[in-house]
């Protein structure tokens, strides 16, 4: 129920009164707009809120729409929590994947008199490279002491999964790869700033690894 003035003394009365209780004027009723059809233009029945003409139910195609946007949503959640799941799947892979070729290269650089040496850095790399060489899809690198020397490899592998140990004493069309990866990872000083896409291993995952190969 709201509340009208009434046209007469002015008094506030109920819009439902047929008279003012104040002055006895009688109340005309609220004039009810009609509400058109966006369908075929005629008017909406009130007491139905049908149309009378094509039967236009805006109720049942307000809950259409409500129950179209709720499945959206749905769809839309169920394919974010999807694309997270993928997403985290793809990173314990690659991570997996790191570990065991880091590993491989220790062990490599590992000897049965003298044990794995000290190891200063790894730094690892996803990024691809085809060569006339050699095609490789991952690399690792590794600073090592050698008595009180800083002594490099790099461990490669290919498109076929084949490996390659590297260091300075290799053939010279294989230690151009170790050349190669230093320049990215540290760049020249004074003419070249590091470059490629080089990640370094912190020193809890290094422990971690000598633990896998010792």
């Amino acid at each position: 129920m709201a509340l009208i003035k009434c046209p007469e003394c002015g008094k506030e009365v109920s819009d439902k009164a047929a008279v003012c209780p104040n002055c006895g004027a009688e109340i005309a009723p609220a004039e009810v707009k009609a509400v058109i059809c966006p369908e075929c233009g005629s008017e909406i029945d009130p007491a139905q809120n049908i149309c009378k003409n094509c039967g236009y139910d805006p109720v049942r195609i307000a809950k259409g729409k409500s129950r179209k946007k709720k499945k959206i949503i749905t769809i839309v959640l169920c394919a974010a929590v999807l694309i997270t799941i993928i997403a985290g799947v793809a990173f314990l892979i690659n991570a997996n994947k790191r570990t065991s070729y880091v590993v491989e290269a220790c062990k490599e650089l590992s000897s049965a008199e003298h044990g794995l040496p000290d190891i200063k850095a790894i730094y690892t790399s996803e990024d691809a490279g085809d060569d006339s060489t050699i095609n490789y899809v991952y690399r690792v690198y590794i600073e090592y002491m050698s008595g009180s020397r800083t002594n490099q490899v790099l461990y490669l592998v290919d498109k076929k999964d084949e490996t390659f140990y590297i260091t300075k004493g290799s053939k010279e069309d294989l230690s151009s790869y170790l050349s190669m990866a230093y320049v990215e990872i540290f760049g020249v000083k004074g003419f070249l700033d590091p470059h490629g896409n080089w990640d370094k291993m912190s020193e809890s995952d290094i422990a971690k690894i000598k633990k896998k190969v010792e």
